[in-house]
């Protein structure tokens, strides 16, 4: 008869979503401690009692602290420690929650060191690290138990998941979010929040559902509950609403002005649409589409950049705008180029060998990682030719290497696209435009990212 191994089920309690609950840890020859748990870091004062060491690190108190604290228990084969950063609710972290499964012989006994990452939520903050020693549970999955015999019980409601999701919806659409919380009994209640606030009154039902969805129900969605133990709160889902609501066209075609041989901008009307990058923009000229060159430039904001204006470039323009996930018909937008008659030839060039930056990049750009693809920042450059005319971009002040995957050039170097940002992309984004080695000239923005 073949022998197969038990496989040993992994079990992970994320004990940050746990609020207020009712908490026995009973150790090994009698010992006992109960009590409230309201957070994760009174649950780690409960359990290590009077053994919590602090040692600063002398050498800089200002950024920099060592903090370690051990639950003294025997790590067993097979065991999975969890390891949660302790922080005050108020720091944003990376990675709150690490998981390790031992698979060496008994005998491992070295002890488990992580680095967590805590930054202020402000702009001008500094990074300050904390290395944590934190052994909190040691399961045994075989029997449930903490080893060495100790047993910690959580009482109250339980989760099934403690994933995040996301979720799309068109507008006018219905969409159902369940709490996934583990059946309790009848005194079990449910609350239902968006963007922190309640939007369902105590003793909810477990199903929300939500019709004819709009932009105004677009947010992030969560449920806490509730029983006489304590209560618990899940992870959230990002309800994302796609709509487009484009202004009416006016009656008159809308006027842009430009010299011969210097530059236009068609600025598209002010659209009220979701998510954005789903738009899609066909520029004509005289009812022939304009496709992206050096000589035009066409933003992901859906703005046409013509560059070095020749004379035959005047005349009638139009944009047509779709959203490419609705089954809604393009609006279209009319235009006229006019010609700038307040000077020759000669005189719109005067310009010529300074370097102008014509479209600029956002000053701030705010994303939250897990629900972003892609930030793309856009710099066009001009100096009355479109010869001799180069583009750098900087992250906090290091030229960006073509070869990064985390990035992407496109357009003639005039989008920088930031691939699937996190809080290591966020920062200080320059692009530097140069036309020989006397004209530079410069734009900055701002990323930041939340984890």
């Amino acid at each position: 008869m073949q022998n197969r191994e038990k496989k040993k089920k992994e079990t992970v309690i994320n004990l940050s979503n746990y609020i207020e609950k009712a908490l026995r840890v009973k150790f090994q020859g009698g010992r006992e401690i109960t009590g409230i748990l309201k957070g994760y870091d009174q649950l780690l004062n409960l359990v290590l009692d009077n053994t919590i060491e602090y040692l600063p690190d002398r050498q800089d108190m200002s950024r920099i602290g060592t903090e370690t604290r051990n639950l003294g228990l025997t790590i067993a084969r097979g065991s999975t420690v969890l390891v949660i950063c302790p922080v005050d609710g108020t720091e944003q972290i990376s990675n709150p929650l690490l998981r390790w499964r031992l698979f060496d012989d008994d005998r491992q006994r070295l002890p488990l060191v992580y680095r967590c990452h805590h930054a202020e939520r402000k702009m001008t903050s500094f990074f300050s690290s904390f290395i944590v020693l934190i052994i909190i549970i040691c399961l045994d999955f075989a029997d449930g138990n903490l080893v060495n015999g100790s047993e910690l019980l959580l009482l109250g409601p339980q989760l099934l998941s403690f994933e995040k999701r996301s979720l799309f919806v068109h507008q006018g659409a219905g969409f159902q979010l369940s709490c996934p919380v583990i059946e309790a009994d009848q005194r079990l209640q449910i609350q239902w929040f968006k963007n922190r606030r309640l939007i369902s009154p105590v003793g909810g039902v477990p199903v929300l559902n939500l019709r004819n969805a709009s932009k105004f129900d677009a947010g992030s969605y969560f449920c806490k509950a509730t029983d006489q133990n304590g209560g618990i709160l899940s992870e959230s889902t990002q309800i994302f609403v796609s709509y487009f609501n484009p202004p009416p066209a006016p009656g008159k075609l809308i006027e842009v002005r430009a010299k011969v041989g210097g530059y236009a901008i068609f600025k598209p009307p002010s659209i009220d649409a979701a998510p954005f990058y789903h738009l899609q923009w066909r520029w004509m000229f005289n009812n022939v589409l304009i496709a992206p060159s050096l000589r035009a430039f066409i933003s992901s904001r859906g703005a046409l950049v013509l560059l070095d204006v020749e004379p035959n470039d005047f005349g009638q323009y139009s944009l047509e705008v779709y959203h490419d996930t609705l089954k809604s018909s393009p609006v279209k937008y009319d235009y006229w180029l006019e010609q700038d008659a307040s000077g020759d030839l000669f005189e719109s060039n005067i310009f010529a060998g300074t370097v102008l930056i014509v479209w600029k990049p956002h000053d701030q750009v705010f994303v939250k990682s897990q629900w972003s693809d892609e930030v793309i920042f856009e710099c066009v450059a001009y100096h009355g030719s479109l010869e001799n005319l180069s583009i750098v971009w900087k992250f906090n002040q290091e030229i960006i290497d073509e070869q990064n995957l985390n990035y992407q050039l496109r357009n003639f170097r005039r989008q920088l696209v930031v691939r699937n940002p996190t809080e290591d992309q966020a920062g200080l984004y320059t692009c530097e435009a140069s036309f020989s080695l006397f004209s530079t000239s410069q734009e900055r923005a701002t990323l930041s990212v939340e984890g």
